[in-house]
């Protein structure tokens, strides 16, 4: 699983802007990725991510993990939510205090951190399973804090997609209150 998960991104890398689309872009949108191609290629890409999704989704069962949350599952998930967050409001604001007013934005701290917020349960759920981790202790705990961080993200990112201004439009907070 490891030596699939690496081998797949090095090739990603390497066809992508890093190596190859680099130096020659014209090649690979030519021969590599055709434009007819890309469509095809994109719908077969979402297909297997949701049926990937399904099979994480139908191995682990959630009910169990989460009737009895140790404390420790609590804490790391909380420790995993807050310090992203905080470390993406630092450095926002030093960022900030670097650029120009007219280039100041607020909504830096949500796109810093969040990112860094939101963990992949089915990846991580996928890594439980194969290392053969899913009834010990470490796995429930991987999981139940996973799954507490996936909950508690979930409110930050509606916030953060609900502070973003319309296309087109400057970030402007006033628009979003209620009149």
């Amino acid at each position: 699983m490891v030596l699939s998960l690496l081998a797949t991104e090095q090739g990603g890398m390497l066809l992508g802007p890093s190596f190859l689309g680099g130096i020659a872009p014209e090649v690979v949108q030519k021969y590599v990725f055709p434009k007819d191609g890309v469509q095809i290629l994109d719908m077969a890409c979402r297909f297997g991510l949701c049926f990937w999704h399904f099979l994480m989704g139908a191995q682990i069962h959630v009910g169990p993990m989460m009737k009895n949350v140790p404390r420790k599952a609590v804490w790391i998930g909380m420790t995993a939510l807050v310090s992203p967050l905080l470390l993406g409001f630092v450095s926002s604001f030093s960022v900030n205090m670097l650029l120009p007013d007219s280039m100041q934005s607020h909504l830096y701290p949500y796109f810093m951190g969040l990112p860094f917020v939101t963990t992949t349960l089915t990846v991580l759920a996928g890594n439980v399973v194969d290392h053969k981790l899913l009834g010990t202790e470490m796995g429930n705990l991987a999981m139940s804090s996973g799954i507490f961080i996936a909950v508690g993200a979930v409110v930050p990112l509606n916030i953060m997609v609900w502070c973003l201004p319309p296309h087109g439009k400057p970030y402007n907070p006033q628009w979003k209150l209620p009149s």
